[in-house]
């Protein structure tokens, strides 16, 4: 996913990566950080959130309208990463 979305799709405006169990923290950050455009963003269910995660959707907020993260039952997901938004 993360080569895919390296190439050509810096444009994407809407991404849904909900129940992606096996992405990893990295992996999620690096696509992120490549898509400056996204609007909707979709990411329940993905154990792998984190604050860290959350700090990297932050530099793609100025397009970012909607986000989800219903389910995601990790620890790593403090207050501090959620007010970064």
């Amino acid at each position: 996913l993360e080569a895919f979305l390296s190439n050509s799709y810096s444009t994407l405006t809407v991404l849904n990566l909900s129940c992606c169990e096996s992405l990893s923290e990295q992996s999620l950050s690096n696509i992120l950080l490549r898509c400056q455009y996204l609007s909707s963003i979709d990411l329940s269910k993905c154990p792998q959130i984190t604050d860290s995660v959350l700090i990297s959707l932050s530099h793609v907020a100025s397009h970012l309208r909607s986000i989800s993260f219903a389910y995601c039952s990790s620890p790593g997901i403090t207050n501090d990463g959620v007010t970064t938004l």
